[in-house]
This record gives C-alpha cells, sequence and structure tokens, in this order.
C-alpha cells in the first residue's frame, strides 16, 4: 500500500511545527497547490496566549483557542472555539477534498480539534482521499482514534523529540518533501 498521508509527532516543543512550515515553504517554492489548516501559536508579552486556525488556501483565520475564552471545551488552560473551528477548519478540509490542491496539511490532529466530531471526520476522510496529507499528530494516544491513525497501512509516521540534531531533522524534512513530490507526480 502505498503510504499517502504523512504524519509527524513528538512532544511539545520538539521542533513539529516548525518542520511542517519549511515542508510547505519547499512545496510551495514548487508551484505545488497547498490546502487545509495551520494552527499557529498566539503569543503575547513572551507568554503563550492560545492558538489562531488559518485556512491555508482562502487565508482565513479565527481564534482556535485561547486563555481568555470563558466558555467552550477546555483543554488546558485554554478554551477551544468551535465554531472557528468548524466554520474554518473543518471547511477548510472539507473544500480540499474537492478543489484542485496537490497536498493537504492538517496542522494538528490534537486534543484542541478532538472536541469536534466533525473536524474527526472531516480528518478520516481526507486520509481515505485520493490526496496526500501532511499532518502534525498528537504524541500521546489520549484518544483511540490517534492510535488507529497513527496505525494505519496508508500512515508514514515521523517522530521528533527535542534532542534530534540538526542534520536528523533535515534529513527527514527531505524525506518527507520528496515522498510528498513523488506522491503528487503520480496523481498527475
Amino acid at each position: 500500500m502505498i503510504k499517502k498521508n504523512i504524519l509527524i509527532t513528538g512532544p511539545p516543543k520538539s521542533g513539529k511545527t516548525q518542520m511542517i512550515n519549511n515542508i510547505i515553504q519547499v512545496l510551495r517554492n514548487k508551484n505545488l497547490i497547498l490546502a487545509g489548516i495551520t494552527c499557529p501559536e498566539i503569543v503575547r508579552k513572551g507568554v503563550r496566549y492560545g492558538f489562531k486556525i488559518i485556512d491555508i488556501k482562502s487565508g482565513k483565520e479565527g481564534i482556535l483557542a485561547s486563555v481568555s475564552k470563558s466558555n467552550g471545551p477546555r483543554v488546558s488552560k485554554y478554551r477551544v472555539n468551535l465554531f472557528n473551528l468548524e466554520q474554518i477548519g473543518v471547511k477548510a478540509l472539507e473544500n480540499a477534498m474537492q478543489d484542485d490542491s496537490h497536498v493537504v496539511v492538517i496542522d494538528e490532529i490534537g486534543k484542541m480539534e478532538f472536541m469536534s466530531q466533525k473536524f474527526i471526520e472531516a480528518v478520516i476522510k481526507l486520509l481515505d482521499s485520493k490526496k496526500p496529507v501532511l499532518g502534525i499528530i498528537a504524541y500521546k494516544n489520549f484518544n483511540p482514534i490517534i492510535r488507529e491513525i497513527k496505525d494505519r497501512n496508508d500512515v508514514m509516521l515521523y517522530i521528533l523529540d527535542r534532542k534530534m540534531n540538526q542534520a536528523a531533522r533535515i534529513r527527514i524534512m527531505q524525506e518527507i518533501t520528496k515522498r510528498l513530490l513523488l506522491l503528487v507526480r503520480d496523481q498527475k
């Protein structure tokens, strides 16, 4: 089976987001069309305040979670904005299944995102689709679906850790990028 779903995992601060952002840049430089979502941190005065959710293709963005939100499901010190998760995140993933994108990015498949059943369903549909998926998935298997996703025959899982040297990170990044470029070429 072709491993067309490429997922990166590792503990917090292991460089997952930096790696995925670097891969996104390389793919864009190769003129690939990307869709999906990114969830960058919101930092204020050196402290993490929350997370945005951004539709890669349309640029639409909103707050995924923040410490100042007073309602919504709680994950650690954050409250999740289910409306933005579904109206921006789920819609971006659903649109990616039918648009002209070459690769779908999902940053990330984790506890906050798992507060939405619609998000889980959209992720599974994308993993089952023909499109290559590049994503970050939770390190800990807090939900049986996380383990199921990691164990899929069509998933290539890369594990990063904080102690990994730069040469190893570059090797993994190059391997992922090469795999994605080959998958896109084979789609055409």
